[in-house]
């Protein structure tokens, strides 16, 4: 038999198994770590599909010539993916005995709280305003494609107070769902400012988190008060916030040729949907699958296994850049390696890449079964315990994390989410401690 013969043998039995999956857990929520995962996994067959048949022209295929063969590489990482997907699913199948705490918050007191972090990332939105385009929100609104430029240049304030907002609306909708003591008016408004917020930044996924996160914080809160909401209809959400992401994609590229003085006129839509898949691939939307193939033919040829160096990287995040070598991130460290002369950041090899590039084949399946199982205990901890702030914790690991962990690495791990996810705590506690005494 043909090598592609076997490839597309093995692209039919993942899918297959991924079907099986989300059919036998359809009375879950969406956001169980095992039908999230099998969801957002399956872009591992559609890209690899995608360059089986049309390879040319991605930057990252064109720079990189493979020993082992497109077809030979191709096969091997169908076959990881295989184990991998298995891996995870067994962990994130396994349950531990769990005794969380049972202290009940104050309703009245979350609701306090989240408002007053929304205020605060209303502030720090109102100084970026004034400082950056003179106190104008429409012109403001128009350069979101060089926000960047504009901070290395050292207009503005930083924009991390706006994960007050994030967090705040997050708890909000939770508290709306939950005990329903906040008018919808009040909550869509305010959403719709944080919202506003979050979309200058230019940062068209972490808006989408944004988004998401607040929608399964607002069906975490539903649990136990009304009849399980079914699968195709919490589906029905997903699709639209990623509808909504799209849309705002094709803005930031228009909004890129407004910075640039060329105005909306010069940009078309219908070049844009034309190139939309390399695109999407090689701005790291979508899983880069010659980067898994270059891992896979340069270890251990060229480089000897990393042996767990990058599976830790998140915790780096709060260390001053000046510290930590440029190529601390696996995704910067390829790129140094192999990819020098392709233009913009990093590139980031996939979860079953990253493990692979510490540990080979035998990483894959230990590595993702450790992840499986450690997500699926938070996740059975949130669900369990009536703290608030796990449950706002799982809404944001699930939507920010594990959706685009099949693409990328555990460098993404949303460390500063759940930091301010535990400021929020320490100021409920804070408060509540005052107030009682």
């Amino acid at each position: 038999m043909e090598l592609s013969t076997f490839f597309y043998s093995f692209c039919i039995i993942y899918i297959t198994l991924v079907g099986v999956v989300i059919y036998k857990l359809r009375a879950n929520p969406v956001y169980e770590p095992r039908i999230l995962f099998s969801i957002f996994s399956l872009s591992w067959m559609v890209i690899i599909y995608g360059y089986s048949v049309s390879f040319e022209g991605f930057l990252a295929a064109e720079s990189m010539d493979y020993k082992l063969g497109f077809e030979v590489l191709s096969l091997i990482s169908v076959v990881l993916f295989i184990l991998g997907y298995c891996s995870f699913i067994i962990g994130a199948s396994i349950k531990f005995k769990i005794n969380p705490s049972n202290v009940r918050d104050d309703k009245k007191l979350l609701k306090i709280v989240s408002i007053l972090f929304v205020f605060l990332a209303v502030i720090n939105f109102s100084i970026n305003v004034k400082m950056i385009s003179g106190g104008n929100p429409i012109e403001y609104l128009l350069t979101t494609a060089g926000r960047s430029y504009q901070i290395s240049d050292g207009l503005g304030v930083s924009a991390v107070g706006y994960m007050f907002g994030h967090i705040g609306m997050c708890v909000l909708f939770f508290i709306y769902a939950r005990y329903k003591n906040i008018k919808l008016s009040s909550l869509l408004i305010l959403f719709f400012i944080v919202f506003i917020i979050k979309l200058s930044q230019g940062r068209i996924f972490q808006t989408l988190v944004f988004c998401g996160s607040c929608y399964f914080s607002y069906l975490i809160g539903l649990e136990g008060i009304v009849r399980n909401t079914r699968f195709f209809t919490q589906m029905k959400g997903l699709i639209t916030i990623f509808s909504l992401g799209l849309s705002l994609y094709i803005l930031r590229i228009a909004s890129a040729y407004y910075f640039m003085g060329g105005g909306y006129d010069k940009f078309s839509v219908s070049e844009f949907f034309g190139n939309i898949v390399h695109f999407a691939v090689e701005r790291g939307n979508l899983p880069n699958i010659p980067i898994l193939l270059t891992i896979i033919d340069k270890f251990p040829s060229e480089s000897f296994f990393l042996s767990g160096k990058t599976i830790f990287n998140w915790l780096l995040y709060f260390m001053p850049k000046q510290f930590l070598p440029d190529d601390f991130l696996i995704s910067m460290w390829i790129k140094k390696q192999w990819y020098s002369g392709i233009e913009g950041g990093g590139l980031p090899p996939t979860a079953i890449g990253e493990w692979y590039a510490n540990f080979g084949p035998i990483g894959v399946c230990v590595g993702m079964f450790l992840v499986g199982l450690v997500l699926n205990h938070i996740y059975r901890l949130s669900r369990l315990s009536d703290s608030v702030t796990m449950k706002i914790l799982w809404a944001n690991l699930s939507f920010g994390f594990i959706i685009i962990y099949p693409k990328t690495d555990l460098s993404q791990i949303p460390v500063y989410t759940i930091f301010f996810i535990m400021l929020f705590f320490i100021a409920y506690r804070a408060f509540r401690s005052v107030l009682s005494k």
